[in-house]
């Protein structure tokens, strides 16, 4: 079996029981695959922004009426 492949293990897909089940194991396995970089994708653009943008490196301006 693909390393790759090894997801659908982890997730608990059941064996194929169809003549084309396993194109589509392929497409769950992708999608698995993207939707995980989508994750490290936004979580590191997430902490660039945490980071960027701390309010201690951008103090707003004290305002007195």
């Amino acid at each position: 079996m693909n390393r790759l492949a090894l997801i659908n293990e982890l997730f608990g897909m059941p064996p194929n029981a169809s003549e084309h089940g396993y194109q589509i194991d392929h497409i769950i396995e992708f999608c698995h695959w993207f939707m995980g970089a989508l994750f490290v994708g936004w979580l590191g653009f997430f902490l660039y922004c945490l980071v960027r943008y701390h309010r201690s490196r951008h103090p707003w301006p004290i305002m007195t009426v």
